[in-house]
């Protein structure tokens, strides 16, 4: 990763820090040494997932009839609709899969990204510096947070849809095997 994407990334990930640890600061000294130690703490981030991109980047993509072969036919009292692969054979070379389940009443939408190959490593090294963020976002159209899933870092959406009916749509996004960008959306 270049010096220059890599100083991007780390005040992208200072600026997402949750700021008011720094407002109860009155002594420069203390100011400094947090500073510090949240630079050194995204360095080590940066560093542990620019490697994980290297590792990606050299590994070949899973073939798509292999990515559809995940989406089970029901997922709880939720029936699979339609599903999709679809694998790029150009010079982008990535894979992913995109499920639909449908009960009664709601609709679950599953995309699984494999994050093999140079741009799906690209695509999932942006999710996981998200991840790494720590984002707090609440207002009137709903709200965004990372947190932990199942024991891994997670980003949460709710968005309030405009209209008659302000409808909620949720979201889950995370990473799995260090490779995979899983979305979940209701």
């Amino acid at each position: 990763m270049s010096k220059i994407f890599k100083t991007f990334i780390t005040m992208f990930l200072l600026w997402s820090c949750n700021s008011s640890e720094m407002k109860n600061i009155n002594d420069g000294t203390n100011e400094i040494e947090i500073s510090t130690k949240t630079i050194q703490e995204a360095n080590e981030s940066l560093n542990n997932i620019d490697q994980k991109i290297n590792i990606l980047r050299t590994k070949e993509p899973i073939k798509s009839e292999d990515i559809t072969k995940v989406f089970p036919i029901k997922i709880l009292d939720f029936q699979r609709g339609k599903y999709t692969s679809q694998q790029s054979y150009n010079a982008m070379n990535f894979v992913f899969g995109d499920a639909t389940y449908l009960n009664k009443e709601k609709t679950i939408n599953i995309t699984i990204t494999d994050g093999a190959g140079e741009t799906g490593s690209a695509m999932v090294s942006i999710i996981m510096l998200a991840l790494h963020s720590n984002v707090n976002k609440r207002n009137a159209q709903g709200f965004e947070e990372t947190g932990v899933l199942n024991g891994k870092r997670a980003i949460f959406k709710e968005e309030i849809l405009q209209g008659n009916n302000k409808q909620k749509l949720y979201s889950i996004q995370y990473i799995t095997r260090d490779r995979y960008a899983i979305s979940i959306s209701s």
